[in-house]
């Protein structure tokens, strides 16, 4: 009999373990580039470091930000024990006296209460104003490092007032539920996209479980449109290739331009060239997610956002310097093996 595995426990480590101080100790280690990298990954920002424990009058704001991906100017207030009312009414002080945009609230634990207000302003602020409330966890294995951990407990409501209006344009007389339900993610999703990329502005939210953003044709007879997608198997980004026969002999060209890509993308793609040849995809997978219409979408819709955008930034730069008669004699090699 083969001896079981050991499996750590993952165990919650108080932060007054790892940080003795909010502005000695936490507030200095969240200003680190790969710290503050951490809780823009969380939120699905881009946060640079401007100012710690700026003055404010008498008062003293933890930290400011800018977030490169819209230019914002971001307000961050932190506590290493639970939200209180004392810090409810700082963040709302420092916002109006920084000018703040986004205004993000960093606690131990973020009460219900507490969590309630920030629901609340979001509800009463326009698309320009956004508030945040995170919760922040250390948490270790046996004797391992304690790790951090962002987990956000409010965010702004993902129908924006730009969404609202998409949606009016189409009567719902003229939508089966099903196509409503669709068109009203693809509209959501739309309107986050449009941090990321400018031509989602100009698109129309689709009926169906996916959405186009950009397509380009004449490449070797094929084209390419760069999608999302989500059904209840998998969430992706794609740039998928069509133009029946002619589509492989794209993909082939692109395919030599493979490690440039992956590298312009930051990571593994997944090349998916189809046996019968009629049309393939280079996309990227969210991990063990499926269509969320609830709660969950927003983070899917920043997902998709963010890697379309990373996806179509990598293969654009080739599409104009692709080698058709190398791949078309790769593809003949393949076919007399």
């Amino acid at each position: 009999m083969k001896n079981p595995v050991k499996i750590g426990r993952l165990e919650v480590v108080p932060l007054r373990e790892v940080w003795k101080h909010e502005a000695d100790d936490f507030t200095p280690w969240l200003e680190l580039e790969d710290n503050i990298e951490l809780l823009s990954e969380a939120l699905g920002m881009k946060l640079i470091v401007e100012a710690t424990e700026e003055r404010l009058g008498s008062f003293y704001a933890d930290m400011i930000c800018t977030d490169k991906i819209d230019d914002t100017r971001v307000l961050i207030e932190n506590q290493i024990t639970p939200t209180d009312h004392r810090h409810l009414g700082q963040i709302c002080t420092y916002a109006a006296m920084t000018k703040a945009k986004k205004i993000i609230w960093v606690s131990e634990k973020i009460r219900d209460e507490h969590r309630e207000a920030v629901e609340w302003l979001n509800s009463i602020s326009n698309d320009d104003i956004s508030f945040y409330a995170v919760n922040v966890k250390a948490v270790k294995i046996g004797s391992s490092e304690p790790a951090p951990i962002f987990d956000i407990a409010a965010q702004p409501q993902t129908i924006s007032r730009t969404a609202q209006k998409r949606l009016k344009e189409v009567s719902d007389g003229e939508l089966k539920p099903a196509q409503r339900k669709w068109m009203e993610y693809w509209t959501e999703f739309l309107s986050v996209a449009e941090t990321y990329i400018e031509s989602a502005s100009a698109r129309t939210a689709y009926k169906g479980n996916w959405q186009t953003l950009e397509s380009r044709s004449g490449l070797g007879g094929a084209y390419i449109e760069y999608n999302v997608y989500a059904s209840g198997s998998n969430v992706r980004a794609e740039a998928y290739i069509g133009g029946g026969p002619t589509a492989t002999l794209l993909f082939k060209a692109l395919e030599l331009h493979k490690t440039k890509i992956e590298m312009s993308f930051g990571g593994e793609l997944t090349w998916e060239e189809n046996s019968q040849r009629q049309d393939c995809r280079i996309a990227v997978y969210m991990e063990d997610a499926v269509v969320d219409f609830g709660n969950g979408r927003h983070r899917q819709h920043k997902w998709l956002a963010m890697h379309i955008d990373r996806l179509m930034s990598a293969i654009r730069p080739v599409e104009d310097h692709l080698d058709f008669d190398t791949a078309a004699e790769l593809i003949e090699g393949e076919e007399g093996e």
